[in-house]
């Protein structure tokens, strides 16, 4: 019997998933509500410039790197068009109050030496964070594409592992400027001091010293990618025609129906949905009342308010860096901590490249603030284009807000800026499905591991899930994901790692 399945949604977890069953000899159809697929992975333009979506800030395409392996087995790296940033900074932090700029360095060695030459008296510690830091995302085998350990205990049980983040940095750190500093990109990981595990701040952290890059021009060109495979080996993306219903029967899929009223069945059916959204999608019945209150009542982490800015030809210099902007050093843990009146508590400002060459000027800058969906809860269940004149002006009182904080950080860079929009929490979730916007799936709190980790699996034995809230979130962990939800199908982890380590060594 042919193995067919039906995936809902065509985000990147949907289309990785996709892509991996297909090498497995499965007939996939993906269904996207979208005109174009990819979710954050999508492109838009406006006034003739082209736009990321959401994955503006990728790693692990490095030599070696655990996604070149992993898009060398699905055959697409090559396709690829990565810009590597800049080694002596690919990040760098700015700090209003003192006007000093920190770079950070790529690669273990040039990292603990930037920063040691920064703080010298620190020169020793700053080592032994970075070795302990290194051992913690060692420890995770399918981070580093490796078989599982033998005899291995479950590292969420790890005192050592999932302890809270400003706990581990302030106990190698004792400089209350570095302690801050060494968080810089704690907006990746939706990082909070007292309550984020020290596992995905190593992680995170790890992944982009390793290898931190770019897609030139643009990360359509992976989602692209994804869906040439998927038709290569038989399957469809249908786009434009978004589930409304998941027909179920004792506990079993019978069929899915879309928006325009089509009916597509198969074996299995996988939903790269937020959970919230898939259950709703289901008969209540299906589920228990425990579970279901559970999917729902999981806090999810921030949003944010996006500003996209094309700039005037030849006035704004390329970064070949991001740059995370603060007024002070004891605001890098509260940038989604805020009261209203304090917004934004800082940015993250990037230029996405157009070319692999060395670029002089920027095209457009894209602005990235954190923002709570409390904030535009009063417009939650209002529509793109149809949510009123108070919301309209509400987003222009936070173009205006975002635009003189960015003046403070470069002066003179409204003067250069030609056109700009933005995106509120409430265009992410209408965008991505993504539950209030959310960036990075369920919240990750030490005290409550097991709250925030999904099983592929659910009471439907024939519907699993997959995206970036079963574990892992972004461009490492949906791919990582989704190899999860993969291997509860075909039998196992090991033999997907294998496939993926070999072919690897057959490219070099």
């Amino acid at each position: 019997m042919e193995k067919t399945v039906v995936i809902i949604g065509g985000g990147l977890g949907g289309l990785t998933t996709a892509c991996l069953l297909c090498k497995e000899g499965y007939r996939v159809t993906v269904l996207e509500k979208h005109t174009v697929a990819g979710g954050g992975l999508h492109m838009f333009k406006r006034k003739g410039v082209r736009y990321e979506t959401g994955i503006h800030y990728i790693s692990g395409f490095q030599p070696g790197g655990v996604l070149r392996k992993f898009y060398s087995y699905l055959g697409i790296f090559d396709q690829l068009k990565i810009k590597p940033l800049d080694p002596e900074a690919f990040d760098r932090v700015y700090v209003k109050s003192e006007n000093k700029s920190y770079p950070i360095g790529k690669g273990k060695e040039h990292f603990i030496a930037g920063w040691a030459k920064l703080f010298p008296e620190e020169k020793d510690n700053i080592r032994l964070y970075t070795e302990a830091l290194y051992a913690v995302a060692d420890r995770f085998y399918l981070c580093n594409m490796r078989l599982p350990d033998q005899g291995r205990t479950d590292l969420y049980q790890d005192e050592t592992i999932i302890r809270p983040v400003g706990e581990f940095i302030a106990r190698y750190i004792r400089d209350p400027r570095l302690q801050n500093l060494l968080a810089w990109n704690n907006a990746l990981y939706a990082g909070k001091y007292d309550t984020t595990p020290l596992y995905v701040h190593a992680i995170i952290n790890r992944l982009f010293i390793e290898g931190a890059s770019r897609f030139v021009g643009g990360s359509q060109q992976l989602a692209d990618a994804m869906c040439a495979l998927i038709r290569k080996h038989g399957g469809e993306v249908i786009c434009g025609d978004g589930v409304r219903e998941i027909a179920t029967r004792d506990r079993e899929v019978q069929y899915v129906v879309t928006e325009k009223g089509k009916r597509y069945k198969a074996l299995q059916y996988i939903s790269a949905l937020h959970p919230f959204t898939t259950l709703n999608l289901i008969d209540p019945a299906q589920f228990t009342k425990a579970y279901r209150n559970r999917i729902q009542s999981m806090p999810n982490t921030y949003s944010a308010f996006i500003l996209f800015a094309k700039v005037r030809k030849n006035t704004f210099p390329y970064l070949n860096s991001n740059i995370y902007c603060t007024d002070d050093y004891d605001q890098i843990w509260k940038v989604g901590n805020y009261k209203p009146e304090e917004w934004p508590m800082g940015m993250m400002v990037m230029t996405p490249p157009e070319s692999e060459s060395e670029e002089k000027y920027a095209e457009k800058i894209i602005v990235n603030c954190l923002m709570n969906f409390e904030d535009v809860r009063l417009w939650e269940n209002t529509t793109t284009g149809q949510r009123g004149k108070d919301y309209e002006s509400f987003k222009k009182a936070c173009e205006e807000r975002v635009l003189c904080k960015l003046e403070g950080y470069f002066p003179g860079i409204c003067g250069q800026i030609e056109h700009y929009f933005s995106a509120t929490p409430l265009t992410i979730r209408d965008y991505t499905g993504s539950k209030e916007g959310a960036l990075y799936g369920y919240v990750k709190d030490f005290r409550a591991l097991e709250q925030s980790h999904i099983s592929p699996y659910t009471k439907v034995k024939n519907l699993l899930l997959t995206g970036q809230n079963l574990n892992l979130h972004g461009i490492l962990g949906v791919p990582l994901n989704a190899m999860i939800t993969v291997a509860s199908m075909i039998g196992g982890i090991e033999p997907l790692i294998e496939k993926i380590n070999g072919a690897d060594r057959h490219t070099h």
